[in-house]
């Protein structure tokens, strides 16, 4: 008798990806980050570009994997950097916050000075 298959990281495409590219609340800018901070979803590189250009065609899709781009250089998303540098409280919490904001200000082609 076949045994139930456990859904791990990586099995590929499932319909839970396909409910994320159809969901615009997931490719919203901010709405997006929003929405997965509330509901605890994660989407996935896949469905985040197939969605963003399923939303935004071409400059969706560029634009996607621009922000992709940019969350594997600093680790975090493009929104939480920008929330970031204008939160004041928590400051003291991240020893690294500072050179964290430096190299996505770097990253995104601003003339930062070190902190």
């Amino acid at each position: 008798m076949p045994q139930p298959s456990v859904k791990r990281e990586g099995d590929g495409f499932g319909f839970d990806d396909f409910l994320d590219v159809i969901n615009p609340l997931q490719h919203l800018p901010l709405i997006g980050t929003l929405y997965r901070e509330a509901t605890g979803d994660e989407i996935q590189a896949p469905a985040r570009l197939a969605g963003g250009a399923l939303f935004g065609g071409l400059f969706g899709f560029l634009g996607t994997l621009g922000t992709i781009a940019f969350e594997g250089l600093t680790g975090e998303s493009v929104d939480e950097t920008i929330t970031s540098l204008f939160d004041a409280k928590g400051s003291g919490d991240d020893p690294f916050r500072a050179q964290r904001a430096y190299a996505s200000a770097q990253a995104l082609g601003g003339n930062a000075t070190p902190l």
